[in-house]
C-alpha cells in the first residue's frame, strides 16, 4: 500500500474496505501523498465507511476523500465539520480535508468555527489551522478580528500558534496588522511573546 502504484491501491482499497483495516487504510494515505490512488471507483465505499460505528474508521475514511480529492463526498464531509454532536477527531479531520475537497470555497465552512466561541479550542485550531492552508488572508483576519474585540483576546492567543506555524500565516498577518491601525502595547507584546516561543523572528 505504500510503496506500490494504482493497481496495487485499487487491490488494497478494497480489501481494506471489506476487511475494515484500519492500518491498509492509513498505509493508502501515505501512498495518496505520492500522488497514488485506487483506479476502481471509490465514493460508495468511503461512504459506507462514513457510515461505520468505529470512529477511526470514519476519520481514515475522510481522510482519504480528502486526498483523493472526492468531490461527490464534500455534502458529507461538510456535514461531520460543522456537526457539534459528531467525536472532535472526526470533525478535525473533516476540516484538514474540506480545503482539499473545495479550495477557497472552504472559507466560508471554516470561518464560522474559528469565531465561534463555544466550540473547543483543539476544534478552533484544527479550523484555523485549515483555513490557513486555503487562504492566509482569512485566517489572519480571524484572528484580528479577535484581538480587536476584548471578548475574544484570549482565544486568539490561543489559536495564535495554528496560524504562526503554517505557511503563509506569519505575513497575512503582518499584512493585517498594518491595515488596523496601532494595537495596544499589551497586545502587541502579547504577540511577540508567541512568536519568540515559537522561534519565530520574522
Amino acid at each position: 500500500a505504500k510503496r506500490g502504484g494504482p493497481e496495487d491501491a485499487s487491490r488494497i482499497f478494497t480489501e481494506a474496505v471489506e476487511t475494515k483495516d484500519l492500518r491498509l487504510l492509513d498505509a493508502l494515505g501515505e501512498a495518496a501523498a505520492r500522488g497514488v490512488r485506487p483506479k476502481v471507483p471509490v465514493e460508495d465505499s468511503l461512504k459506507a465507511l462514513f457510515a461505520s460505528d468505529q470512529e477511526n474508521l470514519r476519520v481514515a475514511a475522510v481522510r482519504l476523500a480528502g486526498l483523493w480529492k472526492v468531490a461527490p463526498l464534500v455534502p458529507e464531509v461538510q456535514a461531520f465539520a460543522v456537526d457539534s454532536s459528531a467525536p472532535a477527531a472526526l470533525r478535525s479531520g473533516a476540516m484538514v480535508a474540506l480545503p482539499l475537497l473545495m479550495g477557497d470555497a472552504a472559507v466560508s465552512v471554516l470561518n464560522p468555527i474559528v469565531a465561534n466561541g463555544g466550540t473547543a479550542t483543539e476544534l478552533r485550531r484544527a479550523a484555523l489551522a485549515a483555513l490557513n492552508k486555503v487562504n492566509p488572508p482569512s485566517a489572519a483576519k480571524a484572528i484580528m478580528s479577535l484581538l480587536t474585540a476584548k471578548a475574544g483576546e484570549s482565544a486568539a492567543f490561543e489559536l495564535l500558534p495554528s496560524l504562526l506555524e503554517g505557511n503563509g500565516g506569519a505575513a497575512a498577518l503582518a499584512v493585517e496588522l498594518e491595515s488596523v491601525g496601532a494595537l495596544e502595547s499589551v497586545t502587541a507584546q502579547k504577540i511577540l511573546d508567541a512568536m519568540n516561543r515559537l522561534g519565530r523572528t520574522d
